[in-house]
C-alpha cells in the first residue's frame, strides 16, 4: 500500500512538475524571405498570416551587403491594410503589435548602390512568448520539490554497524 501510494505521489508530483515548465517555445518564426534587387528604386511585398495575439511580434531585416555598400536605402514595413505598425530602415529590427488576426504584408523598399546597382536582403517575422509567469515558476517549483521528497523517502534506512 505505502508503495502504492508513494508511485501515485511520485506521478502526481511529475505531472505538476512538466505543467508548471510547459510553454511555448521562445520564438516561432512565421515567415522568412530573401530577396535581391537590380536597378534603380523598388519595392518587393510578401504577405504572412497573423494566427494568434498573444506574445510579442518582431520584424528584422538584414542587408546581406553583397558587393560591398549594396543599398543607399533600404527599408521594411509591416502593414495590416492601411495601418502601418511599424518600420525600420537599414538592418534593424522592430517589434509591433498585430491589431487582428489575417493576413499582414511585408514591404521592402530598396535603392540599390555602386556600380552594380544590385544588392540582396533577408526579412522575418517571429512570433516571440512572453516570459513565464511567477505561477508557472511556482508549480514547477512545487511539482520537483513533491519529486524530491518521494525520492527522499524512497531510500533505505541506513544503520551504523559497530566494528569491534
Amino acid at each position: 500500500m505505502k508503495k502504492l501510494m508513494a508511485n501515485s505521489l511520485c506521478s502526481g508530483a511529475l505531472m505538476l512538475a512538466l505543467a508548471g515548465s510547459s510553454g511555448n517555445v521562445l520564438a516561432t518564426t512565421l515567415f522568412e524571405a530573401t530577396g535581391s534587387m537590380i536597378g534603380g528604386p523598388q519595392f518587393d511585398s510578401y504577405s504572412f498570416e497573423v494566427t494568434q495575439l498573444e506574445g510579442d511580434y518582431l520584424a528584422t531585416l538584414l542587408d546581406f551587403a553583397f558587393p560591398t555598400d549594396s543599398f543607399d536605402v533600404l527599408s521594411l514595413a509591416i502593414a495590416k491594410g492601411a495601418n502601418i505598425l511599424g518600420t525600420v530602415q537599414g538592418s534593424g529590427s522592430f517589434a509591433f503589435d498585430p491589431v487582428e488576426l489575417g493576413t499582414y504584408t511585408a514591404v521592402v523598399f530598396g535603392s540599390p548602390a555602386g556600380a552594380f546597382q544590385a544588392g540582396s536582403y533577408g526579412i522575418s517575422v517571429a512570433n516571440v512568448a512572453a516570459v513565464p509567469e511567477a505561477q508557472s515558476w511556482a508549480l514547477l517549483l512545487t511539482g520537483l520539490g513533491l519529486i524530491g521528497l518521494t525520492m527522499r523517502r524512497r531510500l533505505p534506512d541506513r544503520t551504523l554497524v559497530e566494528s569491534n
